[in-house]
């Protein structure tokens, strides 16, 4: 099965596929064949349960991948209004043998199988919609939006998430991105006009990545008023190569506005939101470099549940985005 399901066995590829010259880079001298999984997901609200493994659901979710190997190239675009997560689609999808399909699901592949190049799930007008296009079989985006959740705790205006991915025609190397936003969030008497993070990366072809982010609070009131960062928010921005420079950046720039910060989410932590610094990490089993960006993180957990144990941490990030994947020659 390929699309998520399947990522966890990419750091295979590599020994079991050496020598299939499957395809070379492009105006260069080095022949060598090439291999890319790269993939990117958007969730604006994604309530997670560390079970210890982290699972994730989002709402709205968006997922885009394309893939050189194994063949055929392929590009794959999925946009949910509501994803119960990877892993429980991914189990209904095995039990059912392929029959299941979440009904909020748009699901697009290239080249076509029983699936379109196009789809689309819309409930009424102007209401939720999920959009999943594979423009080619190098190329894909998605496009998801919900809004109108209110309850008396947290409440939501609106949610949009849009993420691509793309296999550059002219030059040996992938890009993928992701933007997620959130607007008219209610915690308590806590108010944010608008929450947003955009991450972007490039992957060329054995080298490290190279990644753009942003992450903005805006118009933040406490009990109606003013509060914190004010009407402006926190705003942060960098671009940087690596993983390792990725995070220093970010974690420069707050110390660089530390008091400023501090005021910030002073007030934003008396609502069980805390500031989330971008993360990221190789995977082992993979390879893959995976880059993650939210503007924050409200986690709550037992205390007799620590030290990984199953059910030990529970939490929601807003405006979540990811972009993973390696690409490499092979051998």
């Amino acid at each position: 099965m390929r699309g998520r399901t399947g990522i966890s066995v990419v750091g295979m590829l590599s020994l079991a596929l050496v020598g299939t010259g499957l395809s070379s880079t492009t105006g260069g001298a080095d022949e060598r064949s090439t291999y890319y999984v790269i993939d990117v997901a958007g969730h604006p609200y994604e309530p997670y349960a560390e079970l210890p493994t982290e699972v994730t659901t989002g709402s709205p979710s968006t997922y885009v991948e394309v893939q050189e190997a194994p063949l055929p190239i392929r590009c794959e675009s999925i946009t949910a209004l509501f994803e119960p997560s990877v892993l429980v689609d991914g189990i209904a999808f095995i039990v059912s043998e392929g029959r299941y399909s979440n009904p909020s699901k748009a699901w697009a592949v290239n080249p076509e199988d029983s699936r379109p190049i196009k789809d689309e799930v819309a409930t009424f007008p102007q209401g939720p919609l999920a959009q999943a296009e594979c423009i080619s079989d190098r190329s894909g985006i998605g496009h998801g939006t919900f809004g109108g959740f209110v309850s008396e705790a947290f409440s939501v205006e609106d949610a949009t998430s849009d993420s691509y991915a793309q296999k550059l025609p002219d030059e040996a190397a992938v890009v993928a991105g992701t933007v997620n936003k959130l607007r008219g969030v209610k915690i308590g008497d806590l108010g944010i006009e608008q929450l947003q993070t955009k991450i972007d990366v490039k992957f060329p072809v054995a080298e490290e990545p190279t990644v753009k982010y942003e992450i903005h609070f805006k118009g933040v009131t406490q009990g109606g008023k003013f509060s914190g960062g004010g009407e402006d928010g926190f705003y942060m921005a960098g671009e940087a190569k690596g993983g390792k420079e990725f995070v220093e950046n970010f974690n420069e720039q707050f110390r660089a506005g530390q008091d400023e910060n501090q005021a910030f989410f002073k007030t934003v932590g008396q609502y069980g939101l805390r500031a989330m610094e971008p993360r990221f990490y190789i995977d082992s089993n993979s390879g893959r470099y995976v880059f993650e960006v939210s503007v924050g993180d409200g986690k709550f957990g037992l205390a007799a549940r620590r030290n990984q144990q199953i059910g030990h941490g529970f939490g929601m990030r807003l405006a979540a985005g990811r972009v993973g994947g390696r690409y490499d020659f092979f051998g």
